[in-house]
């Protein structure tokens, strides 16, 4: 939330920021060590729309704004959810995105708590 409202404001836009628009349904647990299947089957029913913001939806665009990307299956699954709710179309945009495939530390001397 921190970052979208940045984002907003950088662009003018602060009226259509919602960051409520999104509900988590079900705690899905970590999804380090899991392969790109496993994650997405977790994460499976676990986002809806807010019913209070679904009116908002309908037909515009959405920009989803995250810190990190691991594979993007939770981008994904909010994606999904968006345009099954009416949603024109879906945007992401990410702070930073974890290298495919690394099993290295993105930074040297930190270690990858997500990664087995």
């Amino acid at each position: 939330a921190v970052l979208a409202r940045e984002v907003a404001a950088l662009a003018d836009r602060r009226e259509a920021l919602i960051p409520d628009l999104l509900l988590r349904t079900r705690s899905t647990g970590t999804q380090g060590g899991k392969t790109r299947a496993e994650r997405k089957a977790n994460l499976e029913g676990a986002f809806s729309i807010n019913p209070r913001r679904l009116p908002l939806l309908a037909g515009n665009r959405v920009l989803l704004v995250d810190d990190v990307m691991t594979t993007g299956a939770t981008l994904s699954a909010c994606a999904d959810v968006l345009r099954a709710a009416g949603a024109s179309g879906v945007d992401a945009l990410c702070l930073a995105r974890v290298a495919p495939g690394s099993g290295a530390p993105i930074l040297p001397g930190s270690s990858r708590k997500d990664e087995p």
